[in-house]
């Protein structure tokens, strides 16, 4: 039987990307705005380590992510299947892709060793966690004469919950602050010259390191495959500040768990660029099926129900209101990237996230009922 008295450990770090000199013009970026980070979160109780990590990236390829979580679990001594390594869905991050300049993908290497090595400096810790609320969204499935298409719909659904988890250590220091938050982080972007910034995800987990110092700040997306910004970063970490305030107990023997696992779904083939446009009828040709990985965490009374794709607001709702923790984060751009995957009524409609996916009708629903079974099986595990 495990020591149910055993103290958690936890470290976290962060580490700028150092983009190459000389690497401008590249991916139509001209210049940096401000700087990229890598952020690593460790725990571990019992024996179990798992690590949490958010670069600032658009998205991570599968070539991508063999490298960064090679050196993740090198320099934090952990298990590669008890890694979740997340983007933070800036939309003004070059892309490092395949046959890329190869100094892009280990300036995400250098800066995820780094902090995962700073992070590796482990102490005992104990964690709160809550919900509260930021008005920084909306959704942005607009009807149109031709069809729905991307605008701002105050009308349309949209979660403005706010998950935030807290890490201390013993003396109530903060260590690390994670939020959870549906919407895809793109202020920056379109606004004028093509810039490398971290966006709205970059500024929020900013202002909550400036305002609890010491602690690292992982900005984690939410199911935000239809949801737009409508205000900054900022306004998004002073709720997590707010929220972290309110804070009460803290408990100091959480139980800690990451499992993986995975759903056979319908497939589509993606479309050409010109043929996702408004339109009132679209050929969904089915492409047999094809697997969806998913994982499932749970940290004290806190569960986290992650994928690959961009869930839209429907399904995050779904998983969360049906799930048996108090506090879910459901983590879309976790361990690869997928594109979208839309809930079944976006499909009807004829949604931009219905027509760009891989993903048949239905897939999200599927997806959605196997991430709360691993969370139920996760609640119900007694260690």
């Amino acid at each position: 039987m495990p020591d149910i008295s055993s103290p958690l450990l936890a470290g976290a770090g962060r580490a700028r990307i150092v983009l190459p000199a000389g690497l401008f013009p590249v991916d139509g970026f001209v210049a940096e705005r401000d700087p990229l980070h890598a952020r690593v979160v460790l725990l571990e109780r019992d024996g179990q380590r798992i690590a949490l990590a958010v670069l600032d990236q658009t998205s991570i390829g599968a070539e991508s992510l063999a490298g960064i979580t090679a050196a993740l679990s090198r320099a934090a001594d952990v298990d590669p299947a008890q890694v979740l390594v997340c983007a933070s869905h800036t939309f003004s991050a070059p892309h490092v892709m395949p046959g890329g300049p190869p100094e892009l993908q280990r300036a995400l290497d250098d800066a995820v060793e780094q902090a995962a090595g700073q992070a590796r400096r482990m102490r005992p810790a104990r964690i709160g966690f809550t919900v509260g609320t930021a008005d920084v969204n909306v959704n942005r499935d607009v009807p149109t004469p031709g069809g729905w298409w991307l605008g701002t719909n105050e009308t349309g659904p949209s979660d403005k919950e706010l998950g935030v988890l807290r890490v201390d250590d013993e003396q109530g220091r903060p260590i690390a602050v994670l939020m959870n938050y549906a919407v895809q982080a793109s202020a920056v972007h379109d606004s004028g010259a093509k810039v490398v910034s971290a966006d709205l995800a970059g500024a929020a987990a900013g202002h909550v390191e400036r305002a609890c110092p010491g602690a690292v700040a992982l900005f984690l997306v939410g199911a935000a495959g239809d949801q737009a910004p409508t205000r900054t970063g900022e306004h998004v970490g002073a709720a997590a500040v707010e929220a972290v305030e309110r804070l009460g107990g803290a408990d100091a023997t959480p139980r800690i768990r990451l499992v993986h696992d995975a759903v056979e779904v319908g497939a589509q083939p993606l479309p050409r660029r010109e043929e996702i446009r408004p339109q009132r009828a679209y050929d969904y040709r089915a492409a047999g099926t094809t697997t969806a990985p998913l994982w499932a965490a749970r940290i004290g009374g806190l569960g986290i129900a992650a994928v690959q794709a961009e869930l839209t607001c429907t399904t995050g709702r779904w998983i969360k209101n049906n799930s048996p923790f108090p506090v879910t984060f459901v983590v879309t751009m976790a361990n690869g990237a997928a594109k979208y995957m839309a809930d079944a009524g976006s499909y009807g409609r004829v949604t931009y996230a219905a027509m760009n996916s891989q993903y048949a009708a239905g897939s999200a629903e599927l997806v959605a009922v196997r991430l709360v079974e691993a969370l139920h099986g996760l609640a119900d595990h007694p260690a």
